[in-house]
C-alpha cells in the first residue's frame, strides 16, 4: 500500500520509492528568471504546459517540464517564435538533438551578431573622427543583413536617453553636411 505525504515544494512522495521534485510556477519563475505570466502564457500556449495541478488547481510542475522550459528558452533567445519553439519541442528529439539544434542556431546568432559588432565599431570610428559617411557609405559598411527595424528598435529602446539625443543631433547635423555636398556637387 503506497501512503502520499504532501511535500512543500507541492511534491508527493510515495513511501519506498526515490522522491521525484515538483515544483510551484512561483518556484519555476524564480529559478529560470522568469515571470509567473509568462510561465501561465506559454502554458495556455501549450509551449511549456505544467503536468500537473495541485487539489487547488495551481499549477505544479516536474523536472521535465522544468528541462522542457529551459530547452524553450534556449531556443527564445535565437529570436525564434514561440509556436516554432513549440513544433521543436514537440518533436520526439532527444535532448542531444535539441542541444546540436541550439548549438547550431547560437553560432550562427554570433556569427551575424559579430559581423554587425564590425559595423558598428566602424561607424563610431568614423563618427569620433567627425568623418561624414554617406547613405552608400553607411549601406557598404552596414551590408546587405542590416535590418532597419533594428533603428526602430534603438529609438525605442534608448529613445528617451541623453545619449540617444546627442545622436540623433550628431547624425542630422551629418546628414545636413552631406545634403550641402551634394547640392555642390
Amino acid at each position: 500500500m503506497f501512503f502520499l505525504e504532501p511535500d512543500t515544494t507541492w511534491g508527493l512522495r510515495v513511501e519506498g520509492m526515490k522522491k521525484k521534485p515538483l515544483y510551484s510556477v512561483g518556484e519555476v519563475a524564480t529559478m529560470l528568471g522568469l515571470t509567473v505570466r509568462q510561465l501561465h502564457h506559454w502554458d495556455e500556449l501549450g509551449l511549456a504546459p505544467a503536468s500537473r495541478r495541485s487539489p487547488a488547481g495551481y499549477r505544479i510542475y516536474t523536472e521535465h517540464d522544468v528541462e522542457r522550459l529551459q530547452r524553450a528558452l534556449v531556443y527564445r533567445e535565437t529570436g525564434m517564435a514561440l509556436a516554432r519553439i513549440r513544433l521543436l519541442l514537440d518533436n520526439p528529439a532527444s535532448p542531444q538533438e535539441h542541444l546540436v539544434s541550439q548549438l547550431e542556431l547560437l553560432l550562427a546568432q554570433r556569427e551575424t551578431l559579430t559581423k554587425k559588432i564590425t559595423a558598428v565599431e566602424q561607424l563610431l570610428e568614423k563618427e569620433m573622427a567627425k568623418t561624414p559617411v554617406s547613405v552608400a557609405e553607411r549601406a557598404e559598411i552596414l551590408g546587405q543583413e542590416w535590418n532597419p527595424a533594428w533603428d526602430e528598435e534603438a529609438a525605442e529602446r534608448w529613445g528617451d536617453t541623453h545619449d540617444w539625443q546627442v545622436s540623433q543631433q550628431r547624425q542630422a547635423r551629418m546628414s545636413a553636411q552631406i545634403g550641402r555636398n551634394l547640392w555642390i556637387a
